[in-house]
């Protein structure tokens, strides 16, 4: 937009004149310009979709002995006439006469003038005043009316164009506006090139307290002029909906110390002359102990329709569990409350070593161990391990207890030699499972007590020997619980055992020893 000088380029149609003093005489433009009519201007400078605001007075240039301004009128207007613009006021008086207001001569005709048009450093100009033209979107549909929210819909408009001086005006592209009804932010949505409707889904439209929308266009012209319509509203139907497909079903059994996985669908009954779909827009899923008032609730801020709560959240028995839904309808519906029971597996302590009855030695280092089993394990949607361990052990019939602690899956323990001081112990152990559960076994009986040893006299055994070169007397150590022998006592008789003479004594596992 701006001010722009134009100049003439031409004439048509301009009428011979003569007459007396104080008249001008238009010479020199053709045997074919007969009668009075139009001054043709150059518009060249003006850019292409520039549209006339206003014009200013035409100044047309008089030949006489020297150059003299004549104000001839104004440019007919505000709008562009065809190729050029017509003389309205000013000199024209009757049909065809230009009056010279100050009445001069012609330096070489007598009683005439001329108009300088073509070639001549006078060239008659005219001042205009032009705006970038402006496409404005009207005509809105739909419009203050009520529609269902959720689907496709057709949004459309008309466009009404200004009529530029060089060019043609033509819609670059349309911005597209919406906003739910009474918010205060617009979303933009970018419509190309000329078209005037966009096929719009009304479920991105946020749902509000008041149901609707308020929509506009934006057009963008060619020029980079930009216009508005205004904004029109738009009230919004729901659609019903019904949630099906819960998962966790009714009396489904879910097991405790497993995250548990919650699921739903929606279903609704669809225009047929509307494409798209109903989606979830949020979710709040809600879980309770069976009967009780109170209940837990876990917000779903998006499209997914499904929730898992981690494991060890959900106690054991029965629970009930419902969701709410708002999709983009702009309902919000909620479901019954649905009972699962959660199931709790026991676990157990099993194949405990050293078993009831058994035997380790205090002066050993001696391993206690265990299994874990789980009722109904393979139900399970996951393996049931052990995660801790609690190991007590007393003196049989005492109540002083000592413990140790396992963390982890490790199902024995090394107790130190000399650990136990007693003669007869009681041990159990408690374990802990990945599901929470907790087992603990019945308090065993063990003895700590060596068996008795068995010497055996290997050699010399009822043989004569010669004691030349010396004896080698070697022997076997038996006892019935594996220990290793610790020392050993030689002795020899010479009166059938009447009395023994000790030879050799040691602390040490040899079994053989020579003189």
């Amino acid at each position: 937009m701006g001010q722009y000088t134009v100049y003439c380029n031409g004439s048509q149609n301009l009428k011979n004149l003569s007459g007396g003093v104080g008249e001008l005489r238009i010479d020199n433009l053709g045997a074919d310009k007969a009668d009075w009519g139009w001054l043709f201007f150059d518009k060249s400078p003006v850019p292409s979709g520039e549209v006339l605001d206003s014009a200013s007075v035409l100044a047309v240039y008089c030949h006489a002995p020297y150059p003299l301004s004549l104000i001839l009128g104004q440019i007919a207007g505000p709008s562009w006439n065809g190729p050029e613009w017509k003389i309205t006021s000013g000199g024209v008086r009757g049909a065809g006469n230009l009056s010279c207001q100050i009445g001069i001569t012609t330096e070489n005709q007598t009683g005439a003038a001329q108009f300088w048009v073509d070639g001549s450093d006078h060239v008659p100009y005219a001042t205009i005043q032009t705006h970038a033209g402006k496409i404005t979107p009207s005509g809105y549909s739909p419009a203050n009316t009520t529609i269902k929210k959720g689907f496709y819909h057709r949004f459309s408009w008309n466009v009404t164009a200004e009529k530029p001086i060089n060019g043609t005006l033509t819609i670059a592209y349309s911005d597209f506006k919406y906003r739910a009804k009474g918010s205060g932010t617009w979303t933009s949505v970018r419509v190309p090139g000329p078209n005037t409707y966009i096929d719009f889904d009304t479920g991105l439209v946020p749902n509000a307290a008041d149901p609707g929308m308020e929509w506009e266009v934006v057009v963008t012209s060619s020029s980079g002029a930009q216009a508005s319509g205004g904004y029109a509203t738009v009230q919004f139907q729901s659609t019903a909906v019904r949630l099906t497909d819960l998962t966790p079903s009714s009396r489904a059994t879910t097991y405790k110390g497993f995250a548990v996985n919650f699921s739903w669908s929606l279903s609704y009954t669809k225009p047929d002359d509307l494409s798209g779909s109903i989606r979830q827009v949020s979710a709040k899923l809600r879980w309770r102990k069976n009967g009780a008032p109170a209940y837990t609730e876990y917000a779903i801020n998006n499209a997914t329709q499904g929730y898992t709560i981690p494991a060890g959240v959900l106690p054991a028995g029965d629970i009930d569990w419902q969701v709410e839904v708002a999709d983009t309808s702009g309902g919000t519906t909620a479901s019954s409350w649905t009972t699962f029971n959660n199931k709790e597996l026991p676990v157990t302590p099993a194949d405990l070593y050293p078993a009831d009855g058994g035997r380790v030695l205090k002066h050993q280092v001696n391993r206690f161990g265990w299994s874990v089993t789980a009722e109904g394990a393979e139900d399970a949607p996951g393996e049931i391990v052990q995660t801790s361990a609690v190991l007590r052990y007393r003196t049989q019939g005492q109540q002083d207890v000592k413990s140790v602690t396992i963390s982890g899956a490790q199902t024995w323990h090394d107790f130190p030699a000399n650990t136990f001081t007693a003669d007869d112990i009681e041990w159990q152990v408690e374990v802990t499972a990945n599901t929470g559960a907790t087992g603990i076994s019945e308090w065993i009986h063990v003895n700590t007590q060596d068996a008795m040893s068995t010497p055996v006299c290997v050699s010399p055994v009822g043989a004569i020997v010669e004691d030349t070169q010396g004896v080698t007397f070697v022997w076997r150590h038996e006892i019935s619980t594996g220990t290793a022998q610790t020392a050993y006592e030689l002795q020899t008789s010479s009166n059938m055992g009447g009395q023994y003479t000790t030879l050799s004594t040691a602390e040490t596992d040899a079994s053989s020893f020579a003189t």
